[in-house]
């Protein structure tokens, strides 16, 4: 096997005398040379394991050498050199150079680099408790030596990095390929990381990607500010490799377990979907044969309750991700087709419904979002209203452009309305549900400019909808 390859760069010809006395005893090949471009040409058509450079070279500098071979030699392990000691501290060991070395030359310190660089012939990466799977992770970052530390550490993890400068690079790197982690800096000229967040997560197919800030500011308020643009974490810098790689590797498998989690209920839906179906025709043929019956009637209301739960989940997951557009609608026929599908559950109940209807009211809204709001909000009433009871609807104007809806039932119990609209509350857990309803009812509601409030009084609970008409 080949013993590594080490190339000097110095103009100081004495400079280079010491550090090759020092080599000496471990016989690799080594390359004398007094310049960034005699670097350059050298690394273009020859194989360097090691290269120990001044910083303060003329011409090109040390820096913009190193930052020239992280970005195009990305295998070769860099040694800086430095008898400015501010300059040396300004540095990061670990990041843009492998080992910080102070003039005169600290021999121990470098002969205690060589013991074990010298036994291989090709430069591994470093040690590390954190090891990426291939994950593509967008650095955004103004700052190109920002850039360079970023990705070297995460690509000597066994992350797949891309970097981009501006918001304009990362959102044409997010359409071309979308990464499983965004790393975004917060102060950058024209477009800060707060208002890039903000259009990343206004696209549908962006949003769900866990993005980490990182900054400089880390008062309570820059914190909080982070976490209510959509943030998942912060990195302050300046910050160690090991916190890096730790709260990447910890995104990274939440991420994994939540994209798993949702192929396991997609595969589920489609387990569900078919009895289902299978269940609704059998009814069907049931009845058209032998008539209606009570058991085919409760049958088929048991199984649209138990439609509207898997609607319900399955919209849930991808109301995010799917074409929602608005358009003009008839709330007055919509809101009587979604009674019209519930009827076999308003006939088994008994439950008599007084329908107040003044006018045919068009809204502008998504189609698909009220229809689930409507089925949600009758389904709940039917579901919790005692046998024999009444249900009052009346969609009215309230004033000017505003549309006034309201559904009102008896109810056997109080509901803690301070929490009806909360994840996975349920009002009674003897009854069968998942507690997704009406949070998923107040989302589309805010999505749709619907202002939505619920009511218990002496018995009666009511939902109130308020709808601006279509101009």
């Amino acid at each position: 096997m080949d013993k590594c390859r080490v190339a000097v760069v110095d103009d100081n010809s004495d400079n280079r005398l010491v550090i090759q006395s020092v080599l000496k005893k471990y016989g690799c090949p080594l390359t004398d040379l007094s310049s960034a471009a005699e670097a350059l040409e050298l690394l273009s058509k020859e194989r360097v394991d090691l290269l120990i450079l001044d910083l303060h070279l003329h011409g090109m500098s040390g820096i913009e050498l190193a930052q020239r071979v992280r970005k195009e030699h990305k295998e070769v392990t860099l040694i800086a050199l430095c008898g400015d000691l501010d300059a040396l501290q300004n540095l990061q060991e670990g990041s843009l150079f492998d080992l910080l070395l102070s003039k005169p030359l600290e021999r121990s310190k470098l002969r205690e680099f060589m013991e074990n660089f010298a036994k291989r012939t090709h430069r591994e990466p470093k040690e590390s408790h954190f090891t990426g799977s291939g994950e593509k992770i967008l650095i955004i970052d103004d700052k190109e030596e920002n850039l360079l530390l970023f990705s070297k550490i995460l690509s000597d993890a066994g992350y797949e990095v891309e970097s981009a400068h501006n918001a304009h690079e990362a959102l044409s790197s997010l359409r071309s390929r979308l990464p499983e982690l965004i790393l975004l800096d917060v102060v950058m000229p024209d477009i800060n990381g707060y208002e890039l967040l903000e259009q990343i997560k206004s696209e549908r197919f962006f949003k769900e990607i866990p993005v980490i800030f990182l900054t400089a500011k880390d008062t309570p308020q820059d914190i909080v500010k982070g976490f209510e643009a959509g943030a998942v974490d912060y990195i302050s810098k300046p910050f160690h490799p090991k916190e890096l790689l730790a709260r990447v590797d910890a995104h990274l498998q939440k991420a994994r377990i939540l994209s798993h989690l949702k192929r396991l209920l997609e595969h589920s839906f489609h387990e569900l979907y078919t009895p289902l179906s299978v269940i609704n025709t059998a009814m069907q043929v049931q009845e058209l044969q032998f008539g209606r019956n009570e058991y085919t009637s409760m049958t088929l209301a048991a199984s649209k309750s138990l439609q509207s739960i898997y609607d319900d989940l399955y919209y849930s997951i991808h109301y995010s991700f799917v074409e929602r557009p608005f358009e003009v609608i008839s709330l007055s026929e919509t809101l009587q087709s979604r009674l019209a599908y519930f009827a076999l559950a308003i006939q088994n109940g008994k439950i008599e419904v007084d329908l107040d209807i003044k006018e045919d009211f068009l809204i502008t809204a998504i189609q698909k979002d009220i229809l689930r709001i409507l089925d949600n909000i009758l389904s709940n009433a039917l579901k919790y209203a005692p046998k024999a009871s009444k249900m009052a609807i009346k969609l009215h104007r309230l004033d000017g452009m505003r549309i006034s809806l309201q559904v009102v039932n008896r109810c056997k119990s109080a509901p803690d309305v301070t929490k009806i609209f909360s994840k996975y509350y349920r009002h009674n857990t003897d009854i069968f549900g998942v507690g997704l309803g009406l949070e998923l009812v107040r989302r589309l509601c805010d999505d749709n400019k619907i202002e939505i409030d619920a009511k218990y009084a002496e018995g009666l609970f009511s939902i109130n909808l308020i709808f601006k008409e279509a101009e």
